[in-house]
């Protein structure tokens, strides 16, 4: 049987379908620092518009996602390590 690793970090992040966590893997999407976190809501931001990975999640939906929110936690102490706002009126390009 193979072992069970948890993350260090999990990723939460709400739009306008609710709320969504993921693992926050360091040695993929870096250190968990405020921009890295920036980086990585855009990234998912992108992959959900045409053409993009996530892009059949929009079809489904009807509309295109936007995330309004993110957060890093460590998943030992429960403490937020980076979180990111959506500006009132975030423009993703």
């Amino acid at each position: 049987m193979g072992r069970i690793i948890t993350p260090r970090y999990r990723v939460d992040y709400w739009d306008n379908s609710g709320k969504h966590s993921g693992a926050w893997i360091v040695s993929d999407d870096g250190k968990p620092t405020d921009s890295n976190l920036e980086k990585w809501v855009m990234s998912l931001v992108r992959s959900y518009s045409a053409g993009g990975v996530n892009s059949h999640i929009s079809a489904s939906l009807g509309y295109v996602p936007f995330v309004t929110m993110a957060r890093i936690v460590n998943q030992k102490s429960e403490n937020v390590v980076s979180i990111w706002h959506a500006a009132m009126f975030q423009v993703y390009a």
